[in-house]
């Protein structure tokens, strides 16, 4: 483990700071700021979002930001994820039909057509 949360988390308890005062005043989750300083990369969200997230932490903290991400970028290295995260994307379930939906439809258009000739039969004049 390298010492780049480690100086993360003592920033942040020298200035007397929680996590979740940490989160609510940069915006940034507190398990996104908690996997930072536990250098759990593969718990963040990726992408440039890693970078601005240690970037908006360390300017909170009064470290120098470019110094951290290239810190990031380092420790990064040494902590390839385990698995790659997949996240699943929800869609919404076909309905449990047995069949296509129009021949109940024709039905049900054919026994109103065949009631409405019924109810005017006797009123017709032929």
């Amino acid at each position: 483990m390298s010492d780049f949360g480690a100086r993360f988390r003592k920033a942040r308890e020298s200035a007397g700071l929680s996590i979740e005062e940490v989160a609510m005043e940069t915006r940034i989750r507190s398990r996104f700021v908690k996997a930072i300083e536990d250098e759990e990369f593969d718990l963040l969200p990726g992408g440039i979002f890693n970078r601005s997230f240690v970037r908006s932490y360390a300017d909170h903290l009064d470290m120098d930001p470019e110094s951290a991400v290239a810190g990031y970028e380092r420790a990064r290295t040494l902590h390839p994820p385990t698995e790659p995260v997949r996240r699943k994307l929800s869609h919404p379930s076909p309905p449990d039909a047995k069949g296509p939906l129009y021949p109940i439809v024709l039905a049900t258009l054919a026994l109103l057509l065949a009631i409405f000739f019924v109810a005017t039969a006797g009123s017709a004049k032929w």
